[in-house]
């Protein structure tokens, strides 16, 4: 793109000489850079706190320089700005309270930098210092370089079989498959709105974005985006019915009917290409879980938990019915797939009233500037700006696009836009006032940084845990806490890697210590209450290791490492009845796995023979002895194999009856 202003932006020709205009190479060139920037693949985000820290000191300077160059004139603050720095300050109140406060704070500054950045651009294009050159380079910097990546990927899937399958190791520069398709959707309309309007040039590079973006949202089977991309269609029918009533717009000829037929082709095209298990119900189940468990949340907690907080909470209300992985504390949900829940179980009902109030006064904005407006040109912009947020706003109902400060900041730019051209709605202020949000913004940056240090030790700190080297984990977890972090990216704590050092070091007394600081601070780890029970379990208090065990499974009741610890307690105690049980509660993949091979093959030789001996058998293993030869019993491995068997033929008796 050319740094001079193009057709575009028409209203910054207005601008006196005087006037300063921010160079829009700059900007350009920092938008390339930001949708490249990494830092450490090591790390389990690569890209996000660095990209915070590149936008908190760019807000920041851009801020700087708006005071510098308007010094000794008024700020105006609209009052959607103040509306989303209502949301953001309810939260500043909750972080005394919050189970984490750490995370509390550190999250409360980094929604900081959207409410800044969306103040800083506001002024930015009020004054004409920024103009929607601006914008088409952000934008057009973000949809090339999002859906070239996207595609390269794609393309290398090509080769394998299982395309459709590997098709969620697609997620560009951005960290993740469906993030992918919501930095698209912001961006889609806009594409448009280029195309309709810019120079040669940039109308070249907005049609190959466009496209691009079909194809890649199409493909990457994000049901949330096509939801959000219907719904933005919706805006549409008030303007096509307008349209319609024209008889001069009532000829379609082919100018309009090809590219329109284009768009609904490759659309329709690359939604059919992955159609494989489109209509598969398993994760709009599991929204449904992280939903239920949220309003739970709400309910007990109606003024909000604290920022990042509800991944704390979360487990309080349940994982069962959640994938094997999150059930086994192997992954983690930080948020509940859905913005608006996330907005209110963190803020609170105050917090989200103001939230959804700054949405409502950007649509009441957009919808008046289209009203008063004379062009059709700043009609069709102020349209294309309401299908971006309602594409956002729908997508984010089923996802999470308010963690990526990039996503935000695509976001925040057109709605700073639609702000600016508002002929109402502003406070003046004295103008040194901005200061405070390039403080905030910088704050953002620092803030970012010094979790950035934490999180490569935290790094270093699994690595130390997978060699079981505890003479590096509890140094290095100690070093990894600070004012900016002490909870990893999976939701465990520093304390908890300590406890595992410990334990390894066999140093009962420090590891129960570590553990119940870990407890202390997060109660609804369960991980940490199945080591409190391994810690009984080691000093040899096993029925107070059972009650630990249970209290892991009350949260988790198909969490692998505490059945099985709990059938192996239940063993020692002569419950050998109720050990199998408890084992057969263990997913059947995980009894082919050979870390779990030898405790559970030990449990069960161990239980039947015991059970056999005692000449009473439960009702449900009768049919097993009654068909057992001796020599099997006999046998350790035969037995093991008879027994797997038997249980095998239950379950496909008791699925039959339930599935006639």
């Amino acid at each position: 793109m050319s740094s001079q202003k193009s057709k575009v932006a028409p209203n910054s020709k207005q601008t006196s000489e005087k006037q300063y205009y921010f160079p829009v190479f700059i900007w350009t060139l920092f938008s390339i850079l930001l949708f490249f920037l990494y830092f450490d693949k090591s790390l389990p985000d690569p890209s996000q706190l660095p990209r915070q820290i590149a936008i908190g000191l760019a807000t920041a300077g851009l801020g700087v320089l708006y005071y510098i160059k308007n010094r000794g004139q008024t700020f105006e603050l609209h009052v959607a700005a103040i509306a989303l720095f209502g949301w953001w300050i309810t939260m500043a109140f909750l972080i005394p309270g919050a189970l984490v406060e750490v995370d509390a704070r550190v999250e409360f500054i980094r929604h900081g930098l959207t409410v800044s950045y969306l103040v800083v651009a506001t002024s930015l294009f009020r004054k004409k210092i920024f103009s929607e050159d601006h914008l088409a380079s952000l934008y057009l910097s973000s949809v090339l370089i999002i859906s070239s990546v996207a595609i390269f990927q794609i393309l290398m899937l090509l080769k394998k079989e299982d395309f459709m399958m590997q098709i969620y190791g697609v997620q560009s520069v951005i960290g993740h498959k469906n993030l992918v398709s919501g930095a698209l959707l912001i961006t889609l309309p806009w594409m448009y709105y280029l195309i309709r309007f810019a120079d040669l040039g940039t109308k070249i590079f907005a049609i190959a974005g466009f496209w691009l973006s079909l194809v890649i949202i199409g493909l990457l089977r994000t049901r949330a985006a096509w939801i959000g991309l219907l719904l933005a269609l919706v805006i549409l029918i008030p303007a096509a019915a307008q349209w319609l009533k024209s008889k001069k717009q009532m000829e379609l000829n082919y100018k309009r009917l090809i590219p329109l037929t284009l768009v609904v082709l490759t659309l329709a095209g690359s939604i059919y290409v992955s159609r494989h298990q489109i209509i598969d119900p398993t994760n709009l189940n599991h929204r449904l879980k992280f939903w239920s468990n949220s309003i739970e949340m709400f309910k007990e907690n109606p003024f909000g938990v604290g920022a990042g907080n509800w991944q704390f909470w979360f487990p309080k209300y349940g994982v069962e019915g959640m994938n094997t992985s999150v059930m086994d504390g192997e992954t983690v949900l930080p948020q509940p797939h859905n913005d608006f829940l996330w907005v209110l179980t963190e803020s609170g009902c105050i917090g989200f009233l103001f939230f959804i109030s700054f949405w409502f006064l950007v649509y009441y904005s957009a919808i008046q500037n289209i009203r008063k407006s004379h062009e059709n040109i700043n009609t069709i912009k102020m349209r294309v700006a309401l299908l971006s947020f309602t594409a956002y706003l729908g997508f984010s109902f089923f996802d999470f696009p308010m963690e990526r400060p990039e996503l935000q900041m695509l976001l925040m730019t057109g709605a700073a836009l639609v702000l600016a051209e508002s002929r109402s709605g502003f406070v003046k202020l004295p103008g040194w006032l901005i200061l405070i949000f390039s403080g905030i913004a910088l704050l953002s940056s620092y803030t970012a940084f010094q979790k950035l240090k934490s999180e490569k030790i935290s790094v270093k700190v699994l690595q130390a845990n997978a060699r079981q080297d505890a003479r590096q984990i509890i140094p290095l977890a100690q070093s990894a806490i600070s004012n900016y972090f002490i909870v990893d990216r999976v939701s465990n704590n520093m304390y908890y890697y300590m406890g595992l050092g410990y334990m390894a070091q066999q140093n009962w007394p420090k590891m129960k210590e570590m553990f119940e600081k870990s407890l202390e601070l997060t109660p609804y780890h369960f991980i940490s209450m199945n080591q409190m029970g391994n810690y009984y379990k080691a000093t040899g208090d096993l029925l107070l290791a059972r009650e630990w065990y249970l209290r892991a499974l009350k949260i988790a009741p198909r969490y692998t490492a505490a059945l099985l610890n709990k059938a192996e307690i239940e063993h020692k105690l002569g419950l050998h009845n109720d050990a199998l049980n408890t084992l057969n509660l263990v997913y059947e993949p995980k009894w082919e796995m050979p870390q779990y091979q030898p405790k559970i093959h030990k449990i069960i030789k161990y239980s039947l023979r015991a059970i056999h001996a005692s000449g009473s058998y439960p009702k449900g293993l009768i049919p097993f002895f009654q068909n057992t030869p001796p020599h099997i019993l006999e046998n350790d491995q035969l037995l093991i194999q008879h027994y797997i068997a038997f249980l095998a033929q239950r379950r496909t008796r008791e699925r039959s009856k339930s599935n006639p």
